[in-house]
Formats: structure tokens, C-alpha cells, sequence
């Protein structure tokens, strides 16, 4: 028996391989704003996928870690959707979708078709048979500091940095998105926060954020806590939902700080 493959490593990630070939047929059909259907992309809390024709019903697993969760590979994954789009695609963006071409270069959005694979709706996956969404890597400043968003050059880390994650979303669907396997915690990166820096913006909406030339960042994480800490590492910000965005800098941070123990000095001999 030939020895096990090595887990396969995505920018500092280990992520398992998938055992499936990407679909070959070029993928279309999305549809132009304001055409509602009930297989439209994303709803709720994530996308409406369609009902596949030939797979048999599946049970949902406890969560992501459970046994036997298959192995993605991220690049592989995204690169294969990539190969399949066509030129119309990136000119829907524009035209249809008012996404400026700079947006479209550095974040690089691709069509697909996806499930969800979770009952909260959360993650997805590939599916032919499910609804029109479009996917972007989620990079991060560093893969060892999830939470971690200051950058020299905030869009270099969207165009170049280290992929954690895919995102799945519609423009059509205003604040809702789906990750691949749940690592990425937030979407984009700002300026060094001193010297009075300029505000940054925090956008709900994923189709926002890159209507505005990728600037600021979205918060993916569900955890309200994290939201927090995040926004904490901000000078001044600028919110689409001032509100919630001011509930979640209220917040205890979760887990509490290791006080800093503090000794006396001895005196000097």
C-alpha cells in the first residue's frame, strides 16, 4: 500500500484535499437585479440552493469538525471556478452590478453554483444543482493571527495575502455570505492605526464593500464577542450600522485579558 499523500497547504492553512473533480460545463445563467425566484443565490442567512436532481438526502453533521468532514482544498477549489469564467462574467459585475473594475482585479470575484452543507446555514459547498453565487478568497494580514487587520497596504492583502478562507455571496443579497470552512473572521484590512489615521469604514454588505473599491473591512465572524475585539483595534470608525457596530465595542472582552502580574523592586545593594 502507498504511503498516505501530505495534507496539502494553502498559505499557511493546512487544509485536507477534496476527492472530486470541479464541475466542466462553464457556469451563467445569473440572474439581472430585481429577478426573485425562489432558487435566486442567497437568502437568509446565506444562499437558497436548488434541489439536487440526483443526490440522495443528507443528514446534517453535528458541526464543521465532525468525523469524518471532508478535505477541501482551497486554491485548487477556487482556481477550477476561476478557469471556468467567462468574460461576460466580470463585465456583469460592472455593468449590472456597479462594481468598479479595480474591485473586480483585486478580489477577483468568481460565478458558481453552491449548497449549504450546515443547518445555520453558515457554509457551503460546490453544487451544480444549487443556486447562481459568486465566491472570493477571503485573505487575512496573518494566518497565525486571525483577528490581526493593520496593513501597510490594505488592498495588497486583498489582492495577495494568505487565503483562509472562500466566501460565497450575490450581489443581489444585501449582509448575507456563506464560508467555505469557517476559519475567516473578517474581510479586508486597514492602515497602521496611529498618527490619527483616517476612519475606517464597516461595511454589512459584501457587494458594499466592493462597490467601494475594497475599503474597510466586513466582519465575518458570528461570534459577537470577536466582532468586538476586532473593532477595538480601530482608531475611528465609519459604519454602515452605527448601532449595532457601537453594541458589539460595548461588549465585556470575552475571553478576559491575563492581568499582568507587577512585582516591587528590590532596593539596590
Amino acid at each position: 500500500m502507498p504511503p498516505p499523500r501530505p495534507p496539502l497547504q494553502s498559505n499557511g492553512i493546512e487544509v485536507p484535499k477534496i476527492e472530486r473533480s470541479p464541475a466542466e460545463e462553464p457556469v451563467g445563467d445569473h440572474r439581472k437585479r430585481g429577478e426573485n425566484s425562489a432558487d435566486d443565490g442567497l437568502t437568509g442567512g446565506g444562499f437558497q440552493a436548488k434541489p439536487s436532481k440526483t443526490r440522495p438526502k443528507k443528514s446534517w453533521p453535528a458541526s464543521p469538525d465532525a468525523e469524518e468532514v471532508e478535505m477541501i482544498d482551497l486554491v485548487g477549489e477556487y482556481c477550477a471556478a476561476m478557469r471556468r469564467m467567462p468574460l461576460s462574467a466580470a463585465q456583469e459585475l460592472h455593468s449590472t452590478f456597479d462594481i468598479p473594475w479595480r474591485s473586480i482585479a483585486a478580489a477577483c470575484p468568481v460565478p458558481t453554483r453552491a449548497r449549504f452543507t450546515d443547518k445555520a446555514r453558515s457554509l457551503f459547498e460546490p453544487d451544480e444543482d444549487g443556486g447562481a453565487v459568486w465566491v472570493i478568497p477571503a485573505t487575512c494580514v496573518d494566518p497565525a493571527r486571525p483577528e490581526e487587520i493593520e496593513a501597510v497596504d490594505p488592498l495588497d492583502v486583498v489582492r495577495t495575502g494568505p487565503i483562509v478562507d472562500l466566501v460565497a455571496f450575490h450581489p443581489d443579497r444585501r449582509n448575507r455570505f456563506a464560508l467555505r470552512i469557517g476559519h475567516a473572521v473578517v474581510l479586508g484590512a486597514v492602515e497602521p492605526q496611529c498618527c490619527e489615521p483616517a476612519r475606517v469604514k464597516v461595511w454589512s454588505d459584501i457587494g458594499d464593500w466592493l462597490r467601494e473599491g475594497c475599503h474597510g473591512i466586513v466582519l465575518l465572524t458570528p461570534d459577537d464577542h470577536q466582532r468586538g475585539r476586532i473593532l477595538r483595534r480601530i482608531e475611528s470608525i465609519e459604519a454602515a450600522q452605527p448601532a449595532q457596530v457601537k453594541a458589539w465595542l460595548a461588549l465585556p472582552e470575552y475571553p478576559a485579558p491575563r492581568p499582568t502580574p507587577v512585582f516591587a523592586m528590590r532596593a539596590a545593594a
